[in-house]
C-alpha cells in the first residue's frame, strides 16, 4: 500500500465534499417534495401528449389510494437509492484517500455503487409506471396522455451507471494485478 500525495488526498477530499453537498441537496429535495407535493390536493405527473411533455395536475381525491401510495413509495425508493450511490462512492474515495486504491474493499465499494445506480434506474420505474398510468386515467381526457416514465435524465444516469460498473471492473482487475505482482516490484 502506498501513501497518496497531498494533491491526490486534496482532490479525493474534494470529491467526498462534492458527494456531501449532493447528499444535502438530496435531503433538501426530499424535504421540499414531502412538504410541498405530498400534502397538496393535486398530484403533478410528468406526461406526454401530441404537443410534447407536460406536467399534468390530477386531483388526489380522484386517484385510487394505491396509486398515490405507490408514487410516494417510488419517491422514497429513489431517494434511498440515490443516497446509497452517494455513500458507496464516498466510501470508495475514502479508501483511495487512505492509499487503498487497488484493494478488494475499494473495488467492492465501486461495485456496490454501480448496483445502487441500477436500483436508482429501475426500482422507481417499477412503481411509477402503473401508478402514473392509473392516475392519468383520472384526468378529463385520459386517452390524450401517456406516462413519461423515462426522460432524458434517465439516459445520463444509465451512462453514469455503466461508467461506475467499468470503474469497479478496473479496480477489481487492478487488485488482481497488485496481488499477482506482490513482492516482485
Amino acid at each position: 500500500m502506498t501513501t497518496p500525495s497531498t494533491k491526490l488526498r486534496r482532490d479525493a477530499a474534494a470529491s467526498v465534499f462534492a458527494y456531501a453537498i449532493a447528499g444535502i441537496a438530496l435531503l433538501v429535495h426530499a424535504g421540499t417534495t414531502i412538504t410541498n407535493d405530498w400534502f397538496s390536493d393535486d398530484l403533478v405527473l410528468a406526461a406526454t401528449d401530441d404537443a410534447g411533455q407536460h406536467n399534468v395536475a390530477v386531483p388526489t381525491a380522484a386517484v385510487p389510494d394505491w396509486a398515490v401510495t405507490t408514487l410516494r413509495v417510488a419517491d422514497v425508493v429513489e431517494w434511498l437509492a440515490a443516497a446509497a450511490v452517494l455513500v458507496t462512492l464516498a466510501a470508495c474515495v475514502m479508501g483511495m484517500i487512505r492509499g487503498e486504491v487497488f484493494t478488494r474493499a475499494t473495488a467492492r465499494w465501486a461495485t456496490w455503487s454501480s448496483w445502487a445506480a441500477v436500483a436508482l434506474l429501475v426500482l422507481p420505474l417499477i412503481g411509477r409506471i402503473p401508478a402514473t398510468n392509473m392516475a392519468l386515467q383520472s384526468t378529463p381526457q385520459p386517452d390524450a396522455w401517456d406516462a413519461r416514465a423515462i426522460d432524458d435524465g434517465w439516459w445520463y444516469l444509465y451512462v453514469g451507471m455503466m461508467t461506475l460498473s467499468f470503474l469497479a471492473l478496473v479496480l477489481r482487475r487492478g487488485t488482481q494485478l497488485r496481488e499477482d505482482q506482490d513482492g516482485l516490484i
